[in-house]
């Protein structure tokens, strides 16, 4: 059963061994303006050595190895982080190992 959210993302550049993406998520549930969430304007820093140790995320995101700009639409778990950023994370890790390339962009529903 799906929760009724989404998002999508896009790689902008990877310089100094980080990957920046920009990123867009919203809920089905509510009403959301198309315009704000295809303008991607969360954004995503993440060290590239990140993509090869799915494990080490949640102590990246705690230590804030992993910078996050929430987009529009954020929501936010018990430990105030984007669940859109999170998701789309975990989403561009689990591409990128079984691809052994940085997705250069992507959705997902949820």
């Amino acid at each position: 059963m799906s929760r009724g959210i989404h998002a999508k993302f896009r790689l902008l550049k990877t310089e100094n061994d980080i990957a920046y993406y920009a990123y867009g998520g919203s809920d089905f549930s509510f009403p959301y303006d198309e315009d704000i969430f295809n303008s991607l304007d969360g954004r995503i820093q993440i060290p590239l050595h990140l993509f090869n140790d799915r494990n080490a995320i949640a102590d990246a995101i705690e230590n804030k190895i992993i910078q996050v700009t929430p987009c529009y639409y954020a929501e936010f778990n018990f430990e105030n982080f984007d669940i859109f950023a999170l998701i789309t994370i975990q989403k561009m890790i689990s591409l990128y190992q079984t691809t052994n390339q940085l997705p250069k962009e992507g959705m997902w529903v949820c």
